[in-house]
């Protein structure tokens, strides 16, 4: 009888640590789906907010006489804006990094604590499918950060320029820089594209349903 109850004990506690595992691994699951919703939330801001921006310094450019101070301050105005939700894209794209880490060393815990080993091996594979899918979205981030640093060097330093020679014959004189920005804005959109469709199908595939 006593060694019954030891036996059902051991078995109660092994059964709590193990849904406590699975928890866990749960949890991780959800703070990286919340994480990557915020992420793909933010860079749609980021890309309205670029469009304002492009927008705004297309109206200076196209204004050759009269007051100039309106339009720039409108374009620089929009600038600051986009700097300012750039850098949550930036920091949120970290702690999903981050959070997704967290998601997979969970996930590889929870395999071992499988027993069946059919069941086990395809968890496995699931969690393998999931770290490769995920790492398809960081090389789509990257170039798509590369294109976008150069984008807002450019547009810092045509703000940087027209402060000091706000006049027709300075606007003149950075039309090729425009034009430059111009094309690296189609490719800044080109990357986003990708980035977003990339969250968007990991999300699909892995991210737990909640409702």
């Amino acid at each position: 009888m006593k060694y019954s109850r030891t036996v059902f004990i051991l078995g109660f506690i092994f059964v709590l640590c193990t849904s406590l595992g699975l928890a866990q691994a749960y949890k991780k699951a959800e703070k990286s789906t919340e994480t990557m919703r915020k992420t793909r939330e933010e860079i749609t801001k980021a890309k309205t907010q670029k469009d304002k921006t492009m927008a705004a310094l297309a109206q200076l450019m196209g204004q050759t006489s009269g007051n100039l101070q309106k339009p720039y301050k409108k374009f620089a105005d929009e600038l600051k804006d986009l700097e300012k939700s750039s850098d949550k894209v930036r920091k949120l794209a970290t702690d999903m990094r981050a959070k997704n880490q967290d998601y997979f060393k969970a996930w590889e815990k929870e395999l071992s604590e499988i027993q069946n080993p059919g069941l086990q091996e395809k968890a496995g594979q699931r969690r393998a499918e999931a770290v490769k899918k995920f790492e398809e979205v960081n090389p789509k981030m990257q170039s798509t950060r590369d294109v976008f640093v150069s984008f807002m060097a450019n547009l810092q330093d045509i703000r940087s320029y027209l402060s000091a020679d706000l006049s027709p014959g300075g606007i003149a004189t950075i039309s090729d820089m425009v034009k430059e920005t111009q094309d690296q804005n189609k490719a800044v959109d080109d990357g986003i594209e990708k980035v977003m469709q990339a969250l968007e199908e990991f999300a699909a595939e892995f991210s737990p349903q909640t409702s």
